[in-house]
Order: C-alpha cells, then structure tokens, then sequence
C-alpha cells in the first residue's frame, strides 16, 4: 500500500515537472501556428467513461489515477465487510456476556441470602 501511494504521488509530481521541463526547451524550429478554434461537438454518453477517457488522455498519470481509484474501491469494500463481520462478532459477544452477567448476578444473590439466612 506504501508503494502505491508513494508511486501515485510520484506520478501527480513528475509528470507536470518532466512537462514544464520539456516545454522550457529551446527550439531553434519553433515556428507558431495560430489554432483555429472550434467547438467541440457535446457527446452524451456515460460520464465514467468520459471521465476515464480524459484520465487516459493525460498519460501515466491519467493511468495512475485511475489504478489507484480502483484499488481504494476495492479496499474500500473489503473494510466495509470486514467491519461489518467484527460488529457482528462484538453484538454476539456483547449478548454472551450480558447473558453470563445475569447468570452471575442471579447467584450472588442467591448466595446473599443464604448468607442473611445463615447469619440469622
């Protein structure tokens, strides 16, 4: 878990470095071309897929992000199911014991009054 974290947080850090290092790069054949702008046509569809289609676009990262979005799912349930399983385990405690308290209360006070009884 250590090392995925340590990778996902490599990756969200090198990948702006290594591409602000790459664009600060002199050219000597850096010629600028005015971009016409055009509208992107608005595609419905599913927002998942959208959303993993603009992480891939962004390369290693993209691709990290979305591991690491998998992986937190992932644990994410087996936490919730094993912290489901232990609840269990403590309310089955929890009713053991309190039936046990009762069987111990019960006989100390049927001690006490033979105790009284005896004391006369």
């Amino acid at each position: 878990m250590k090392n995925l974290v340590a990778l996902a947080f490599f990756l969200l850090i090198a990948t702006p470095a290594l591409a602000d290092y790459l664009m600060a790069q002199p050219s000597s054949d850096f010629v600028p071309v005015a971009v016409a702008q055009t509208q992107v046509p608005v595609q419905s569809g599913d927002p998942t897929q959208k959303a993993i289609d603009i992480l891939l676009s962004q390369g290693v990262a993209g691709i990290g992000l979305i591991v690491l979005a998998w992986w937190i799912k992932t644990t994410t349930a087996q936490a919730r199911a094993d912290r489901l399983r232990i609840e269990e385990r403590v309310f089955d405690l929890m009713e053991k014991t309190n039936s046990h308290l009762a069987e111990q209360h019960a006989e100390l006070e049927n001690i006490s009054r033979e105790f009284e009884r005896s004391r006369g």
